[in-house]
């Protein structure tokens, strides 16, 4: 196909030839123009393919000036060869230049070699809109830099990490852009992207870029600097930036489930042995309690040695109240749900809170105006609330101050990442139990051990409140948190789901009445003290010392027991085993339950085989009557006195 083309001349003669010479040549010549003005109209109209420009012609706007205003490949042609305007000329970028004058087979090749270059120039166009539009469409940031470093192209989302529009960005210095703040300083920007255009390789680094607008946090960044080669030499680098947000999220929330797991891991292996402690604490005293009664009920009224087991007995008392912390740290403490208002509770416990405080502190309460239902062990939510009074008082030192008790609701999604434990939460909406002080606050490297047993910033007696408080808390499925500041004082949030905690099994109410009673414990004292608590109460107690001396018992008479009361850790074979290999012999027979532990866990197991009462050591004469109250009603009265 020929080209057409436009003939701006204003020498009538030289443009008539000149349409003669590229008719020959196989050309088609649009239209003749001698002024700028009939050469834009021509263009506009006829859309040549190319346009041959006199330097020269009539009117105030020239050749090299009306280039400017046509969207068309040009060729000048001219008679004047001098350097300045050989220097206007090729401002203009012509696709050729031919001077007057010239022949057939001139004008023919410059015009062939015109054509031919500007459709390598539009292809080359093409091609840079294609990759600028890949460059606009990519999610990561793309900064191109010329060979001293100068910005020649950014893209959206550079502009939008960095925060420099590209009008202002085009001609920066590239560590202008690039404030990757302390972790890549300038120099050391510099020395990157010099190493990758030197050396010709891909370079990394990893950094902060600033806050683009006031309130916003800085946006951590991963990239790379990469030479733009030309032959054996780089004439510039690009740099590629990939917002690494969702990385850090997603880094930070795998560090908080591990510390959970570690956290998990480390309170289980402490509440493991602080249950073991206790159990054997409880198992011990169970003997003193016993021997104390005897000597206590062997002792005229007057003895002087009554004042003596009295002191006794209250520091027996001061024992049990330490294990029975240990066990609500270690989570063995099995809780007996109920259904609570929190304000409710709240104000029932505000006379016992204020004899708690100091006499300079003022109790404040500031409790929701809409009812808190929760479900929580009364005696324990008790606990937690004393608990945490207490720790509030002593934490103003004596000085005046303020303890406000408040209640609220939130969300458990808002909290998660903050609490101490609360994966159990259930459901999305909480109440919340406030305790806040105005003392003198907890300091940061502190504030983390303030749950761990035996911890304590206030003398050798204290420790294992917070922690008793914190297995509590996580043995009801609810959460903990605390926010403190030295200096202004310290809020502990106790978060509770609405109403939906799992409930423990009540033992179910017996209806016939038993009097045959088997008793397993491999310590003699605790087998004695039942048998005399059950002969005392009307029962027929028969007392074997291990679970296997049981069930050769059973296996003689099946029929013959209503009841066996089995301790829980006994050597050859535990309660558990003891109490299913029992109901398997008689399906009839009621199974209890003895330990120095309260162990949820066993409690469960030994639901699956129906158990009817559970007994923790150490026990009073009063709590065991109870129990067999309970489980065997109709039973005769007691037989004589009794002194446990």
């Amino acid at each position: 196909m020929s080209e057409r083309i436009l003939i701006v001349e204003d020498e009538f003669l030289v443009a008539a030839d000149l349409q003669d010479s590229l008719e020959r040549l196989g050309y088609t010549v649009v239209g003749t123009a001698d002024d700028a003005q009939q050469a834009i109209e021509l263009a506009h109209d006829e859309k040549p393919d190319l346009a041959l420009l006199d330097v020269r012609i009539r009117g105030h706007i020239d050749g090299i000036d009306l280039s400017a205003q046509l969207d068309i490949p040009f060729v000048f042609l001219t008679a004047h060869a001098d350097a300045a305007t050989l220097d206007r000329a090729g401002d203009k970028a012509p696709f050729g230049y031919l001077l007057k004058p010239f022949d057939e087979r001139e004008l023919q090749a410059t015009i062939a070699m015109a054509m031919r270059r500007y459709r390598a120039d539009q292809d080359h166009k093409k091609m840079a809109r294609w990759l600028s539009t890949t460059m606009e469409c990519l999610g990561e940031g793309v900064i191109a830099c010329d060979a001293e470093g100068r910005t020649t192209f950014i893209n959206t989302a550079a502009q939008r990490m960095t925060g420099w529009p590209r009008r202002e960005a085009l001609g920066q210095l590239l560590h202008d852009i690039l404030d990757l703040g302390t972790n890549q300083p300038r120099p050391a920007i510099d020395q990157l992207y010099d190493k990758a255009r030197s050396e010709r390789i891909v370079v990394h680094f990893q950094g902060e870029l600033p806050p683009v607008a006031s309130g916003s946090r800085p946006l951590p960044v991963a990239g790379s600097f990469a030479p733009i080669k030309e032959g054996s030499s780089s004439i510039g680098v690009v740099a590629l930036l990939r917002d690494r947000t969702t990385e850090v999220e997603e880094e930070a929330r795998q560090r908080e489930v591990e510390g959970r797991i570690r956290e998990a891991q480390r309170l289980q292996s402490v509440g493991v042995l602080a249950g073991g402690v206790a159990h054997h604490f409880n198992e011990l005293w169970q003997t003193v309690m016993r021997d104390l009664n005897l000597a206590r009920h062997n002792l005229p009224p007057d003895s002087a040695v009554l004042h003596q087991l009295a002191r006794i007995e209250e520091i027996g008392e001061h024992g049990t109240n330490l294990s029975n912390q240990l066990l609500a740290f270690s989570g063995r403490s099995v809780p007996r749900p109920e259904e609570l208002e929190l304000n409710r509770f709240v104000l029932d416990n505000v006379e016992l809170l204020r004899v708690l405080l100091p006499s300079e502190a003022e109790l404040i309460l500031a409790l929701d105006e809409q009812p808190q239902h929760i479900r929580f062990d009364r005696g324990q939510l008790q606990q937690v609330l004393v608990g945490l009074v207490h720790n509030a008082g002593d934490a103003l030192l004596g000085n005046p101050g303020t303890v406000t008790l408040s209640t609220s609701r939130t969300t458990v999604s808002e909290l998660r990442h903050t609490l101490r434990g609360g994966v159990g939460l259930r459901g999305d909406e909480c109440a919340v139990l406030s305790v806040i002080d105005s003392g003198t606050g907890i300091a940061d490297d502190v504030l983390p051990s303030i749950f761990d047993p035996f911890f304590s910033t206030r003398g050798p007696t204290r420790g294992l409140e917070l922690a008793a408080i914190d297995g509590i808390v996580r043995n009801h499925h609810a959460a903990i948190g605390v926010r403190s500041q030295l200096g202004k004082g310290s809020t502990f949030n106790v978060y509770f789901s609405n109403s939906e905690l799992d409930t423990v099994r009540n033992s179910p109410t017996l209806a016939y009445r038993a009097s045959r009673v088997l008793v397993a414990d491999d310590d003699s004292s605790v087998r004695a003290t039942l048998g005399a608590i059950l002969t005392d109460w009307g029962a027929i107690p028969e007392l074997c010392s291990s679970g296997l001396e049981a069930i050769a018992a059973v296996s003689r008479a099946s029929w013959a027991y209503d009841l066996a009361l089995i301790d829980l850790t006994m050597p050859e074979m535990n309660g558990l085993e003891t109490g299913a290999r029992l109901r398997a012999l008689a399906p009839q027979l009621k199974v209890g339950l003895m330990s120095g532990y309260d162990d949820t866990s066993a409690m469960s197991a030994f639901g699956e085989h129906g158990l009817n009462l559970y007994i923790r050591k150490p026990f009073s004469r009063k709590e065991v009557r109870s129990k067999l109250e309970s489980a065997l009603p109709g039973n005769g009265g007691e037989t004589r006195s009794s002194v446990f």
